[in-house]
């Protein structure tokens, strides 16, 4: 995963000046190097891309779905804040545990990432997403109000009943998110 690279690239720095000073073989630096590779993928995945990508996102969603440019840009930024803050954290502190810890530095880089953390994940997109949907879903209907009734008259749905299957909607889409995880 791009994010553990550093720790990878510390550990290899580490392991290097071991070797030139005699300490370790050559070849021990390849196999921790791939020993490595797949545990710090799956952690990466599961962390960044599954987890605080969706909770930066859903953090920033109330900001970003407003029409002032002003609070588009703040969502914008809080995203890109609550994002990179972590991973370039990570990165940082990566680095500098390859370096210290050489091939013994994945306990201390995992305590970097509780697993008792990721339900608490999961809880506040949940939490996030159940409150900003009605928002969305107000949003929406105001924006769309002049367009969706056509086609939907279209297909013989009268309406009064736009807003009700709008809500069953976005009711049935955040369920399904918050169940996928």
């Amino acid at each position: 995963h791009p994010y553990f690279a550093p720790a990878v690239m510390g550990m290899a720095i580490h392991m290097e000046e071991k070797i030139a000073r005699g300490e370790a073989a050559p070849e021990n630096l390849e196999s921790a190097k791939s020993s490595l590779s797949a545990p710090l993928n799956a952690l990466g995945s599961l962390w960044f891309w599954d987890h605080l990508k969706l909770l930066a996102f859903l953090a920033a969603l109330p900001l970003l779905i407003l029409r002032d440019p002003r609070a588009i840009v703040a969502g914008a930024l809080l995203f890109f804040a609550v994002f990179n803050f972590f991973h370039i954290r990570t990165r940082w502190i990566g680095l500098g545990l390859g370096l210290r810890y050489g091939e013994s530095m994945a306990p201390h880089l995992l305590r970097l990432f509780p697993s008792r953390f990721l339900p608490a994940f999961r809880r506040i997109a949940a939490f996030l997403l159940g409150t900003t949907a009605p928002f969305v879903l107000a949003i929406l209907f105001e924006r769309l109000q002049h367009r969706l009734p056509i086609l939907l008259e279209a297909f013989y749905i009268p309406r009064m009943f736009f807003p009700r299957i709008i809500l069953g909607l976005v009711s049935v889409a955040a369920a399904a998110a918050v169940m996928h995880y």
